[in-house]
């Protein structure tokens, strides 16, 4: 009877663990998440690389630390706390949605090198389908306590274009391009719960 009792105890926590994560994350559109980056311009004299990772460290844990918030009633303002947009105000992710129905689709690593002297444009082919005109925002964190410290992230919100070939596109500073060589980042793909 104690066998089957803890049977049942642990295929409901498997369950319920699913289940936080189905409401936090959309299925990707293939069983295998490709992920691959474009850069706009490529500078002709400098290699830029752009990599994202689905399995990298810090992303593992920030999804699990996001979980953890739903899990404890918390919203996705209370996991992202206040977001920087471009112009160097901040704001909620609720805020720039006008709701706070809104998924997060990817949440991942990103690594990038190289240099650049102006704005690039990064093209995201992620597993998650978006369509033109959908409202989506890309929010990258930076690490910025230790290495593989998710408690210390902040946070940088780009609204971004959904293209043609169901891609999204944002352009980053070289700013934000250089923090982002100097320390850990992660990217996160926000949208609308549909």
């Amino acid at each position: 009877m104690k066998k089957m009792v803890s049977i049942l105890l642990v295929l409901v926590l498997c369950l319920s663990a699913a289940s936080a994560l189905a409401d936090v994350i959309v299925p990707s559109k293939t069983p295998v998440d490709d992920y691959e980056v474009i850069v706009i311009p490529s500078p002709a004299k400098t290699e830029v690389k752009v990599t994202l990772d689905p399995n990298d460290p810090n992303a593992v844990a920030l999804l699990e630390k996001m979980i953890a918030v739903q899990k404890d009633g918390g919203s996705v303002d209370d996991f992202f706390g206040a977001v920087i947009l471009p112009d160097g105000t901040a704001s909620s992710v609720s805020a720039l949605f006008g709701t706070d129905a809104v998924t997060v689709n990817e949440l991942v690593g990103i690594k990038v090198e190289g240099t650049v002297d102006g704005k690039i444009t990064l093209i995201l082919d992620v597993p998650s389908v978006y369509q033109p005109g959908d409202k989506v925002y890309v929010l990258i964190g930076i690490l910025v306590g230790e290495p593989g410290d998710v408690n210390a992230v902040t946070w940088y919100a780009f609204e971004a274009t959904v293209t043609e070939k169901n891609q999204v596109a944002i352009e980053l500073t070289p700013e934000l391009f250089k923090a982002m060589q100097d320390k850990e980042s992660v990217i996160a793909i926000v949208s609308v719960t549909k």
